[in-house]
């Protein structure tokens, strides 16, 4: 349990941080990309996936002071014992 309040806490200082990196500019670089084909898309979604702990969350955050953006954190049940990094 000590590790799992420990990543929390890591992880919410992490957003108190200056972003460091240029991924968010890049994320909406190529949504504005999708946006202007001449394609029509059934829906205007796109997954971000990655391992866990690389910044996906903050990167999506950042984008959205660029963009208005709905982030969803879509993940399975976990067990209750379950530590991650």
């Amino acid at each position: 349990m000590r590790l799992l309040k420990r990543h929390f806490t890591d992880s919410f200082e992490a957003f108190g941080c200056d972003y460091q990196g240029h991924a968010d500019s890049l994320l909406v670089d190529t949504m504005d990309f999708y946006i202007q084909q001449q394609y029509q898309y059934h829906n205007m979604c796109m997954p971000i996936v990655q391992s866990s702990g690389h910044g996906k969350s903050r990167m999506v955050q950042q984008a959205s002071l660029l963009r208005f953006a709905l982030p969803f954190n879509l993940r399975e049940d976990l067990p209750s014992n379950f530590v991650g990094t």
